[in-house]
């Protein structure tokens, strides 16, 4: 893809998730995700959020799975939006906060659902 924002650059984008996720385990560091607001999609990041941390069978799970992960990512910290200025889109204030408050509402954690599932199995 080509970088309009940062000179025209061409990313391939080779460093992706697992590269990421790989990094802070041998840094020792605490992975912080942000989904994208400015370009991205409620449902891209919603999914992405899945492709993380779902503990159980889903598309996304099993694209991780496929691509050489079987077990979650444990993600503490998972931010909305990013640069809402700039190449974020420009956002005025109460727009954003609008935005944020539709993107919010799709942040899961879905290993506390994988469980919630359990146990309305086990009853």
């Amino acid at each position: 893809m080509i970088n309009v924002h940062w000179g025209g650059v061409i990313e391939n984008n080779h460093f992706g998730t697992h590269e990421f996720f790989e990094l802070c385990d041998l840094l020792n560091a605490e992975p912080y995700i942000c989904g994208n607001v400015g370009s991205g999609t409620v449902q891209e990041m919603r999914e992405w959020i899945e492709y993380m941390t779902f503990d159980g069978e889903s598309p996304m799970a099993n694209l991780r799975a496929s691509n050489g992960r079987k077990e979650p990512w444990k993600l503490k910290y998972f931010g909305v939006g990013n640069e809402s200025w700039g190449c974020g889109g420009n956002m005025r204030p109460e727009y954003y906060a609008d935005v944020y408050r539709r993107y919010s509402t799709y942040v899961r954690n879905f290993t506390a659902i994988k469980y919630l599932k359990l146990l309305v199995d086990l009853m």
